[in-house]
């Protein structure tokens, strides 16, 4: 949710709200002011994702082959800049082991 100065609101609606179907665990945000959530919801393939908010609306941060594919929660985000973004949690790599992953969107 945002809020304007007078009463909270939701932060994007109908189309363009976030609609996450669990928990949202962390926030953060960048110096052009996109909002990066993440956390236990997910997306139509099963994963768990981080979610980006530009000013109106959110999407996945990265798809396809450059999607995060998280198989569990996110429990962190950190922003570095616009095109450095690190996540951690719960979620593994093929060999089982729990990592921290980059958005490197240069």
């Amino acid at each position: 949710m945002g809020r304007n100065g007078t009463s909270w609101s939701e932060l994007g609606t109908g189309t363009n709200a976030l609609n996450a179907n669990d928990y949202i665990g962390c926030l953060a945000t960048d110096a052009s002011g996109k909002v990066y959530a993440g956390g236990s919801f997910r997306n139509d393939s099963g994963e768990c994702y981080l979610a980006k908010w530009n000013g109106s609306s959110w999407t996945e941060t990265g798809t396809g082959a450059g999607a995060l594919h998280a198989n569990n929660t996110i429990k962190t985000v950190v922003v570095k800049n616009e095109t450095e973004v690190y996540a951690a949690g719960i979620f593994t790599d093929a060999g089982g082991s729990c990592y921290v992953a980059r958005w490197n969107n240069d």
